[in-house]
């Protein structure tokens, strides 16, 4: 019994544990990370999982068009279960800085004017889905030997969210379970 109400709390821990993912961009990395921040203190790098979500089954290599396009409608059909999970979502820290580069001065005030735009988009589209934004910085900079944007993002999350969404959006799950079963079986 006692063995039973350990197993009940440490359930209850890892329900309501944060996880902080962060997402980063830059001249150096591209990485997509997954830390277990509280207790464990773990890191997960996402970079082969992704990789291998958009691998053939056959071989992992190699990225195939047929299995990008089964996993963009996986997530087209799973769209409800993630929008729910993400207006549950705060992000912590959000970095976006545009770096725009031109000899000609018209390209270069045109570059700048769109990458404000596209800032000034994202912050909309941030702002609408997650639950809160705590520390944002957004920069056009001219500078650099090229276009290029460096992307910073630290999202908290915890898996209750995700439990959440999947409740709420309960009929979804035969739909999805009907089209990765489709999927299965045309691999085979």
């Amino acid at each position: 019994m006692k063995f039973l109400y350990i197993f009940l709390v440490l359930i209850f821990i890892l329900l309501i544990m944060p996880i902080r993912i962060r997402i980063v961009r830059n001249d150096k990395h591209n990485d997509i990370d997954i830390y277990f921040v509280k207790i464990f203190n773990i890191r997960f790098d996402l970079d082969a999982a992704i990789k291998k979500f958009f691998s053939d089954k056959n071989s992992n290599d190699a990225i195939t068009l047929d299995k990008i396009l089964y996993n963009i409608g996986l997530i087209i059909k799973s769209s409800n279960i993630i929008k729910d999970t993400i207006s549950l979502m705060t992000v912590s820290k959000l970095t976006w800085i545009m770096k725009t580069k031109s000899k000609n001065k018209e390209i270069e005030v045109f570059a700048i004017v769109a990458s404000w735009n596209g800032i000034l988009y994202l912050r909309k589209l941030i702002y609408k889905n997650f639950k809160e934004v705590k520390n944002e910085y957004y920069s056009v900079q001219n500078q650099g030997a090229k276009i290029d944007a460096l992307f910073d993002a630290v999202l908290d999350f915890r898996i209750i969210y995700f439990l959440f969404a999947v409740f709420k959006n309960y009929k979804d799950i035969k739909k999805i379970r009907i089209f990765v079963k489709k999927g299965s079986e045309k691999d085979v």
